[in-house]
């Protein structure tokens, strides 16, 4: 009797140590190399510590704060446009969560996946992070190089797909009827992060 209740504490162990091995630093390769088992597992467990739901609010806080280095025009113009842009983020973080989510409740998805929603999404702006550095290529090369512009943009949009799907467990057709929504609120939420160019903009003209 004594071996069973050993074995089964054992394996209740084994089962939290795999569990705990996913950090901040897995979560974020795993979203970029196997982005369907991840979002599964953060679907499935958004509470799980730097790997859940406050690591996608630190994932959206580094995200916003490279697009606001990237519209900074000078040293004072980046603590404006850095806090600006996380602001702004994490505006259009929650913005874009509420609408898909009351999208899926519509859809009869459980109203107790939001809280999967909200990390899931929040991972899913990852590859934003790598605007700076191919922008900093667009630049290089000219126009020619301008489509990479769009990669960080089509991957977002696939894995806010994978997201939802993950986070709310919904059908084919059902899906197929946020195949019209998904892009046009990533491009929602990506308006939102470059308002505060035409604010930078606007006080260079101010400034001339």
């Amino acid at each position: 009797m004594t071996g069973s209740s050993d074995n089964v504490a054992n394996l209740d162990e084994a089962q939290q140590g795999s569990s705990d091995r996913y950090g901040w630093i897995d979560t974020f390769a795993g979203v970029l190399l196997e982005p369907r088992q991840t979002m599964s597992r953060l679907a499935a467990e958004p509470d799980r510590g730097l790997s859940g739901l406050p690591g996608a609010c630190i994932c959206v806080v580094l995200v916003s704060f490279a697009w606001g280095l990237k519209s900074a025009a000078g040293p004072w113009s980046a603590v404006a446009s850095t806090v600006l842009a996380v602001a702004g983020g994490l505006t259009g973080w929650l913005l874009l969560t509420g609408f898909l989510s009351l999208i899926a409740l519509c859809l009869q998805a459980p109203a107790s996946r939001v809280k999967a929603c909200l990390a899931t999404t929040g991972w899913a702006f990852l590859p934003w992070l790598f605007v700076c550095p191919l922008a900093a290529f667009h630049q290089s090369f000219g126009s020619p190089a301008a489509v990479i512009i769009l990669i960080p943009f089509v991957w977002v949009t696939a894995l806010l797909w994978i997201a939802v799907q993950e986070s709310f467990h919904l059908s084919g057709w059902q899906m197929l009827i946020l195949v019209a929504v998904v892009p046009p609120l990533a491009a929602m939420v990506e308006l939102i992060w470059s308002w505060k160019v035409l604010i930078a903009c606007a006080r260079l003209m101010v400034e001339r």
